[in-house]
């Protein structure tokens, strides 16, 4: 399935459009407007009618405006920060699933089936080797896929996590710029994650080391995903916790300049380094100020 160069864009900027014609007018008319546009998008897809288009519109009109009206309910409510982020989180996972899902029942085509995604990456392999890629690189392509396979679910999770906060601080700063009711939202880089955290990343290895011990495909794979999807969680808490260091350094710009390019130039060795900073974060509280005696 093909997608346009700016959907990760579209994705994120366009549902705080209905999220905000629902704070700022009311849910039916939110709804109205989404369905008008979903006809006028239709007709400009297609001239000879709506009916050539409609499975693909569908897949996107549904996730990203259904979205969009939850999160303006969410803000319209005033839920605290986190409890709004985590149920839009719950709708985006919802609506993503249920219109692929919809998508699979009518056609008869699953594009997340293991067939259909190792003869997608087999078609990237062979169109490297066509442009003239080294065939030496193919054994660590064709491991490289086979990752690939092992986390897909858990890269979808993590990037429909990543999209839903991103559209959801988009829509705030948009509410912000209008004078609406907004949540309190920390600072990133006091970012932080309870210290029972830590157990999501216990199962994720329990599972993980039990599949391959015991042979259980289903939980090498759910343990594999689940480590996949608390590591990239701890990888932006890490994140946070050198931010806020790095502000304290102050008149220090060599200093700074250094650490990010220490970050930057071996992502190998800094990306686990702050994912374990991360999980420590959460355990002993690394921005803890220092007490006074």
């Amino acid at each position: 399935m093909y997608l346009p160069p700016l959907f990760l864009v579209v994705s994120i900027v366009l549902p705080a459009f209905p999220a905000l014609l629902t704070v700022r007018r009311s849910l039916f008319v939110a709804a109205g407007a989404l369905v008008a546009a979903a006809i006028l998008l239709g007709l400009a897809m297609s001239p000879q009618g709506v009916g050539l288009v409609w499975q693909a519109e569908l897949l996107l009109m549904v996730p990203m405006g259904l979205s969009g009206l939850l999160l303006g309910l969410i803000f319209k409510n005033r839920l605290s920060a986190s409890k709004g982020v985590l149920v839009a989180l719950a709708g985006q996972f919802f609506f993503t699933a249920a219109a692929w899902a919809w998508y699979w029942g009518t056609t008869g085509y699953n594009p997340f089936s293991s067939a259909s995604l190792q003869a997608a990456l087999n078609e990237v392999i062979a169109m490297y080797l066509q442009t003239g890629g080294g065939g030496g690189a193919a054994p660590t392509l064709a491991r490289f896929a086979h990752l690939m396979l092992f986390l897909w679910p858990g890269i979808q999770v993590a990037g429909l996590a990543a999209q839903m906060g991103a559209t959801y601080l988009w829509t705030r700063f948009l509410l912000i710029r209008q004078g609406g009711p907004v949540p309190v939202v920390l600072p990133f880089s006091l970012w932080h994650l309870p210290w029972y955290s830590i157990w999501s990343l216990i199962a994720g290895l329990g599972l993980f080391l039990a599949g391959s011990e015991f042979g259980w495909p289903l939980a090498d794979r759910l343990g594999g995903n689940l480590l996949y999807v608390v590591a990239q969680v701890y990888l932006v808490v890490g994140i946070a916790v050198v931010g806020f260091h790095f502000r304290r350094l102050r008149g220090m710009g060599l200093l700074k300049i250094l650490l990010v390019l220490a970050l930057v130039v071996d992502p190998q060795v800094s990306v686990p380094l702050l994912i374990v900073v991360g999980v420590l974060d959460s355990i002993v509280n690394l921005r803890r100020k220092p007490e006074k005696n």
